[in-house]
């Protein structure tokens, strides 16, 4: 069962002309709530290394301690003069406890410039909207217990074979992700051919789906390979990445 959750968290940064440009030194939003879990937002109003002394760098942190990461999409964006939003960063990815994810903003000269549009009495508006897949935590154990035997290939039962090579596989993992497969395979099956793809894509769609690995797939050729193979939801859904960016095919690590 997937569950997909939204929110929208904006910090209101006062004291823009005064905030600290060294580099490496930030300012820190109050902690919220979204998702049942604790986040805050931090800003690098003189960028976090020396290569980035002219930029304003901003990050998203998860601070509740779990064990159990997140599949999130963020965008940061800034609120201009008028209340329209201008989204300069977009991220799609597995966030864990205490580990940031981190976006550079872009000139600090241009967004704290008042005459831009960002920076209103001396304060700007940072905007973090967030899409979230939640996914029941019995899920996330069973694919605990797999991942590990299926990426050794320990008690792999069926060899594919494409282009002249050999590539072991767990029918059961392929038949619960694949109609198409299931059939093909039986009881009894030691081998089975694989004509659709290439080689290098049959080993790129066994990376994704059968290690039950979370993986933003954004290759034409890897959805075409999908749906040449039959893999169908649950393996797969498609979650769109809203504002104009391109849409993207998941592999799911929860969930046969």
């Amino acid at each position: 069962m997937i569950n997909h959750h939204v929110h929208t968290q904006r910090w209101r940064i006062a004291n823009v002309s005064k905030l600290p440009t060294a580099i490496g030194a930030r300012v820190v939003s109050d902690q919220f709530e979204a998702f049942g879990r604790a986040w805050e937002i931090g800003l690098f109003p003189g960028g976090m290394k020396p290569e980035n002394k002219d930029s304003v760098q901003a990050y998203l942190r998860m601070t509740t301690e779990t064990a159990i990461p997140l599949l999130v999409k963020f965008e940061f964006a800034l609120i201009d003069h008028a209340g329209e939003r201008h989204t300069f960063f977009v991220d799609f990815s597995e966030v864990s406890t205490h580990k940031a994810k981190c976006a550079t903003l872009g000139l600090r000269a241009t967004l704290f410039d008042a005459a831009k549009g960002f920076a209103v009495a001396d304060v700007i508006q940072l905007e973090c909207y967030m899409e979230a897949l939640l996914q029941l935590h019995s899920h996330r154990n069973l694919a605990k217990a797999l991942a590990p035997l299926v990426e050794s290939q320990q008690f792999a039962d069926v060899t594919l074979q494409c282009e002249g090579k050999q590539l072991p596989a767990h029918k059961v993992i392929l038949a619960a992700r694949s109609s198409t497969l299931a059939s093909r395979l039986s009881a009894t099956s030691s081998s089975l051919a694989i004509t659709e793809v290439s080689l290098p894509v049959l080993r790129a769609v066994l990376k994704y789906v059968p290690l039950l690995r979370i993986a933003a797939v954004c290759s034409s050729m890897l959805t075409k390979a999908f749906h040449l193979l039959g893999f169908c939801t649950p393996a797969f859904w498609r979650f769109p990445l809203s504002r104009g960016a391109h849409n993207c095919v998941i592999a799911s690590r929860d969930g046969l």
